[in-house]
């Protein structure tokens, strides 16, 4: 039986296997990010190839965003998420068998091709079955399970690897394998995404796609450089750890509420208020020289920027009929992994050149910069509603003067 996507309630239409799914796929990818550095600390790889073999995931998240935009319209996306996860499977079955960079290299760009079919054809589904009034709560359970799979996994994993390394990326293979066999035993329907030219996607979305660059460099600026930045203030590896977990507890907090309330207040308010709050506890992180009231902002941090990814992609496809969905999740990936990618290289260049107080600081141009856009096209939208507004008026005025009726009392 082959059926279009058609809007349904939260969890019908497939959503709960595809919510189950993200929190596999999290899963496997809170074991295969931080133990990917960590093997290759352990086989006294380079820095400098460690540092581009781990950014190699995120910028071909992107690529395979790319590549996966116009192979998608009119296509069973179940084929499109099975051939993604089955890639990224056998890359992190392969990887601690492998003691060649080049090699560890290749695996990884295939990992985030993979990762990315899944999660632009698992976004475009879920947006296209749902109506645009629970799109920010759609996207918001997708994040929270995929971040709760994170975050159990990267605690398993490392306790696994310290035992028997391959036995941890093996863990997060099955993950995956997993994931597809939920997928063709849980959607027995074909699930397609209608074909369209989504010629003009990108000018729709400019504001959701900056929003999801912004938070994707925040985001692993912070989870990468926030433990480097504690320990060179003197803090503990304990103390790291524990302001690392604070801030991905917030995160997980923060998810639903702010998303299924900014169904009802609007999205880019909710937005513009949690963006704010971002700013002020990233500057309190900075410049609060005392542990208890870091962990405090750590936790606000994370509060406010986890729902940042669930409503940008919201945003990102509320004004898009079905045909430019899958164009609007692909592009909202592409610019999502860029700035994943740029995040952690440019602040810690950063760092290096000004000092270790300034960690947060492109982080704060950004922020400062999407604020000042998201003023601008609220404004923008206002001008041109009351401009319209006005015609429509004018237009009236006009009838009823021209009207038998508006004659009469003219003449009177």
């Amino acid at each position: 039986m082959n059926t279009e996507f058609k809007k349904n309630s939260f969890f019908a239409g497939g959503k709960a296997v595809y919510y189950a799914v993200a929190l596999l796929v999290g899963g496997a990818v809170g074991i295969i990010n931080p133990l990917v550095t960590a093997h290759m600390t352990v086989k006294n790889t380079g820095n400098v190839w460690i540092g581009i073999v781990s950014s190699s995931y995120f910028i071909f998240l992107s690529v395979g965003a790319v590549i996966i935009n116009n192979k998608m319209k009119g296509r069973d996306v179940r084929n499109i998420i099975v051939a993604g996860l089955c890639i990224a499977a056998l890359c992190t079955f392969l990887f601690p068998f492998v003691h060649n960079t080049v090699v560890w290299l290749l695996l990884m760009c295939f990992t985030g091709i993979g990762i990315s079919f899944n999660m632009v054809g698992i976004q475009a589904a879920l947006h296209s079955s749902s109506p645009d009034d629970s799109r920010s709560a759609v996207s918001g359970m997708y994040s929270l399970l995929f971040a709760s799979g994170f975050v159990i996994s990267s605690v398993t994993g490392s306790l696994i690897y310290a035992r028997l390394a391959w036995a941890a990326f093996a863990a997060g293979g099955i993950y995956l394998i997993a994931a597809v066999a939920l997928i063709r035993l849980g959607l027995k329907e074909v699930h397609t995404i209608p074909a369209g030219a989504g010629e003009k996607v990108f000018s729709k979305i400019f504001t959701a796609l900056c929003g999801s660059f912004a938070y994707g460099f925040s985001e692993t600026t912070l989870v990468s450089l926030y433990p480097l930045f504690l320990l060179k203030q003197g803090y503990s590896v304990d103390a790291m750890g524990y302001a690392l977990g604070i801030f991905v507890i917030g995160c997980i907090t923060g998810i639903v509420p702010v998303t299924r309330m900014s169904d009802r207040m609007g999205r880019s308010r909710c937005l513009f208020i949690i963006i704010l709050a971002s700013f002020a506890a990233i500057f309190g992180i900075v410049m609060l020289d005392n542990f208890i009231l870091r962990m405090a902002f750590s936790f606000i941090a994370g509060f406010a920027l986890g729902p940042v990814y669930p409503l940008s992609l919201a945003m990102s496809v509320q004004d898009l009929p079905h045909s430019e969905i899958s164009s609007g999740t692909a592009m909202f990936t592409f610019s999502y992994g860029i700035g994943s990618a740029a995040g952690p290289f440019l602040s810690s260049l950063l760092m290096n050149a000004l000092g270790n107080n300034h960690i947060f600081t492109l982080s704060f141009v950004l922020f400062a910069a999407f604020l000042v856009l998201m003023a601008l096209t609220r404004g923008l939208k206002q001008g041109v509603r009351s401009a319209q507004e006005k015609e429509e008026d004018s237009e009236f005025s006009d009838f009823y003067i021209n009207s038998p009726q508006g004659g009469i009392e003219n003449e009177k």
